[in-house]
């Protein structure tokens, strides 16, 4: 359906032609595939005003999937100079995740955080160190 568009530089934009929404982004897209093309991931674009950040910053909002699996254990932290305070992991479809985003710059990490990861590590850590102990004391009477 839009392999014109992604392997052969077609220009079909879903919009009116000519009008605000195609004509801003596609010199955008040709941008960013020519810096591509010469094997640059373009982050700052400076076509744009004195220049602006490429590659993570949007003028409207979005929803981001990812290629990593969903699990409820995942979570969000808005990190300093986000444009949102909290951001949402849901599941996009049906395994993948994506973080519905406000329009701005965009600094968050993702991280697992697991309840039975957590039980699993203390319980590790429990069991561990009375090992640790039984194995020194077995090296230090080894030898007498």
């Amino acid at each position: 359906m839009f392999g014109d568009v992604l392997f052969t530089g077609g220009t079909r934009v879903l919009g009116a032609q000519a009008t605000d929404l195609s004509l801003p982004f596609l010199s955008w897209r040709d941008f960013g595939f020519c810096e591509l093309a010469k094997g640059n991931l373009a982050l700052w674009n400076p076509h744009i005003y004195g220049g602006a950040p490429y590659f993570g910053s949007m003028l409207f909002s979005a929803i981001q999937a990812t290629r990593e699996t969903f699990t409820p254990s995942w979570r969000a932290i808005a990190l300093p100079g986000s444009a949102q305070a909290n951001y949402q992991l849901l599941p996009a479809n049906y395994v993948l995740r994506a973080v519905p985003l406000a329009a701005g710059h965009h600094r968050l990490r993702v991280e697992y955080a697991s309840q039975a990861f957590e039980i699993g590590r203390w319980i590790s850590i429990v069991t561990g160190l009375p090992f640790l102990a039984a194995l020194s004391w077995c090296w230090r009477h080894k030898s007498s």
